[in-house]
């Protein structure tokens, strides 16, 4: 199962942009461009968060695939230590980068290398997240229980605005 996310709006507040699965887009979402991974293809791992007392899908770095270096589904060594934080709601920053896909409303205060699933409002905002992320969870978990890869595609679609390719001609 490969899910691609096409960056469409970048500043130095937030990255927008959209996710697709099968072609078909699912949802929004918002990055904070401090920590955002560079464009490529990541395998994502479904790994028990402590953090949130869940499951979630986290976005393997490249050179710690769980395909090919024999990371265990359900452990990996920035879990393991990651400080437990007293209080944790889906807007809560986590105590290091951890780059996975979670609801959330917003990127203004996060500094984890989260990728924000939900609808758009406004640059960097997005609402209805919890929904948006329980439904791509299931897809992923789906797809993990039948033996698939579940690989992630990051790609920076930026489409020229019209106005400004007007003086180049």
């Amino acid at each position: 199962m490969n899910l691609i996310l096409y960056r469409k709006s970048f500043s130095p507040q937030a990255i927008s942009g959209k996710l697709y699965i099968e072609g078909v887009a699912i949802c929004d979402t918002a990055e904070n461009p401090t920590t955002a991974l560079p464009p490529g293809v990541y395998p994502i791992a479904i790994l028990h968060c402590h953090q949130y007392a869940r499951r979630m899908p986290v976005i393997v770095p490249q050179n710690k695939s769980p395909y090919t270096s024999g990371i265990s589904p359900y452990s990996y060594d920035a879990c393991i230590t990651c400080k437990k934080l007293p209080c944790v709601n889906h807007n809560t920053k986590l105590p290091q980068v951890c780059h996975m896909l979670k609801p959330g409303n917003g990127v203004c205060t996060r500094e984890d290398g989260s990728i924000i699933l939900g609808t758009y409002i406004c640059h960097g905002s997005l609402k209805h997240s919890k929904d948006a992320f329980n439904g791509i969870f299931e897809r992923i978990r789906k797809a993990a229980q039948r033996g698939q890869q579940i690989t992630l595609t990051i790609e920076d679609y930026v489409t020229p605005i019209p106005s400004l390719l007007s003086n180049y001609k």
